[in-house]
């Protein structure tokens, strides 16, 4: 790190030595106590701020927002907070069902979010996701089981309606259609 003060770090944690005498020492997964020599070699001057980052691979604004944390908030606020959701989804079986059938009554996503308590983004995550259960029905219906010979063509000409059949509905539950693919649905009634 520099004159006084070196740094190992290896799959069993760190090491800091200043004029070869251990002083520091933590574990593979010891954030807490990486930062916290980090911070003090640069409180005891045992090398520059710049020389301290660089060695522990952050920038010197991140080795600053470590001594400023721990002036402000001690030791204890240098642990890493949990990054990502802080508490339970809101997004329940009870309101993805809701959301869903909201869309199927053609209501808009501000409106859905306001009525079930959940962001605009959040309903649209929802309506984009297609459920499990109807992923492996589709899956089922859709399976085309050809006797040995039969010639293709004419088995995907029997399983087509005739045009104006009225035995397909379209569904508007959804953006995406069955393979997944953002195509629209439009009904060649309207």
């Amino acid at each position: 790190i520099g004159a006084a003060a070196a740094l190992v770090e290896d799959a069993d944690g760190g090491r800091v030595f200043i004029h070869g005498e251990l002083c520091y020492a933590w574990g593979p997964d010891d954030e807490l106590a990486r930062r916290l020599a980090a911070t003090q070699l640069v409180q005891i001057k045992a090398a520059t701020g710049r020389a301290v980052a660089a060695a522990f691979s952050v920038t010197t604004v991140t080795l600053w927002r470590w001594s400023t944390t721990l002036a402000e908030a001690g030791a204890g606020g240098l642990v890493r907070e949990r990054s990502g959701p802080k508490g339970p989804s809101k997004l329940t079986e009870a309101k993805v069902v809701d959301i869903r059938s909201r869309r199927e009554k053609r209501e808009s996503l501000q409106v859905i979010a306001d009525a079930t308590g959940v962001s605009t983004a959040s309903v649209r995550r929802t309506l984009a996701a297609e459920p499990a259960a109807a992923d492996e029905e589709s899956a089922v219906e859709d399976t085309v089981v050809e006797e040995p010979g039969a010639d293709a063509a004419a088995t995907e000409a029997d399983e087509q309606p005739e045009a104006g059949s009225g035995d397909v509905e379209p569904s508007f539950s959804s953006s995406r259609s069955l393979d997944g693919s953002a195509a629209a649905c439009h009904n060649a009634k309207s």
